[in-house]
């Protein structure tokens, strides 16, 4: 996916911020495009890192489709039951506290530069390079936490994985997809860096849906206006092909950033 849609700058000044990140094989994968390599202890297979969805896949009209969907990268299996690493003293650890960072004060060690920022609901694995938060993406003041994180420029490439709980009613469970990718738009706006010639690269979402007639009208009226490029419509490779779920990749955000 990276080498058709050049999502990676050659240099390292880029930050992600990953929504939906456990169990952690999309940070992962960014951080080793960004040059950051896991140690044997924290790298993982992320070839499962793929959610199903339980419905066929609609018609979608005359759209873009690009099965490659894939960054390209598999790590090694998690081992050991150790999942702690430390950042700046700090000591990284699971916590039920929604919206509250894992991290503890009086561990030693340092992650390092943090090129990742990422958020769910239950943990995600640590990661050199990451910062993880555990909480409801939906909470503004998790939502506030992640700004801070990413710091005032704002995150060069929003991921969202997400999706909501299936309640097996089909046009409920598209307009619950439909309003959390509203939400995650919402918070790219105030969050995502624009692409201009300084940062070429940067401006870029991803994120997951399902697939249907309400989602070519949000391509279109809400997305397409604020991308410099054509919207795109990609299936993953992982993905079984009468699935319905899928994702827009947005790339030259244009702005302006609601702050």
């Amino acid at each position: 996916m990276n080498e058709q849609y050049h999502l990676f700058p050659k240099h390292q000044d880029f930050v992600v911020c990953d929504l939906g990140s456990s169990p952690g094989g999309w940070s992962q994968a960014c951080l080793e495009l960004l040059g950051v390599s896991q140690p044997e202890a924290y790298a993982w297979d992320n070839e499962s890192d793929v959610d199903e969805s339980p419905y066929d896949e609609n018609d979608y009209g005359d759209v873009d489709i690009d099965a490659d969907f894939d960054f390209g990268y598999k790590g090694k299996k998690l081992k050991g039951k150790e999942k702690t690493t430390s950042r700046q003293g700090r000591k990284i650890e699971e916590k039920e506290e929604g919206g509250e960072e894992n991290v503890n004060e009086d561990a030693e060690g340092f992650i390092g530069d943090i090129k990742v920022v990422g958020v769910d609901l239950i943990p995600t694995e640590p990661l050199l390079g990451a910062r993880f938060l555990q909480g409801d993406f939906l909470d503004p003041t998790v939502q506030q936490k992640l700004l801070e994180l990413t710091g005032k420029q704002g995150a060069d490439l929003i991921l969202s994985d997400m999706a909501p709980n299936i309640r097996g009613n089909r046009i409920a469970d598209i307009e619950a997809s439909l309003e959390l990718c509203r939400s995650v738009l919402e918070f790219a706006q105030r969050n995502l860096k624009v692409s201009d010639s300084k940062n070429p690269k940067s401006g870029t979402l991803i994120m997951k849906h399902f697939s249907g007639p309400a989602f070519e009208e949000f391509r279109e009226k809400s997305l397409a206006p604020l991308f410099a490029k054509k919207i795109k419509y990609t299936k993953p490779e992982a993905s079984r092909q009468n699935s319905s779920e899928a994702y827009f990749v947005c790339q030259g955000f244009k702005g302006p950033r609601i702050l």
